[in-house]
């Protein structure tokens, strides 16, 4: 029996870490730049909670600040599959 063929090159599951959208949509925000003030707007929450988002995402996925976020996003395929949010009237 041979075993299974599994592409490696294959664009990565959110499932497969656990990230829920709102997850995968702090991802997107810190990848693009944003400001967390500009982040927390474009999701609907307040900087604080924006904040905390971002810290359990740190802790979830083992990386120390917001650029090993994203250099893990990039590495694991994450980043391309998320959209950020448009920005909301004021």
């Amino acid at each position: 029996m041979m075993p299974s063929k599994r592409s490696s090159s294959r664009a990565v599951d959110e499932n497969d870490y656990g990230l829920s959208p709102l997850e995968l949509q702090v991802i997107a925000l810190v990848a693009a730049g944003f400001t967390r003030k500009e982040s927390a707007r474009r999701i609907g929450v307040s900087e604080y909670t924006f904040q905390q988002q971002l810290k359990n995402l740190l802790g979830k996925l083992r990386v120390s600040n917001p650029l090993e976020l994203v250099l893990f996003a990039l590495n694991h395929q994450l980043i391309g599959k998320i959209r950020i949010p448009p920005q909301n009237a004021a």
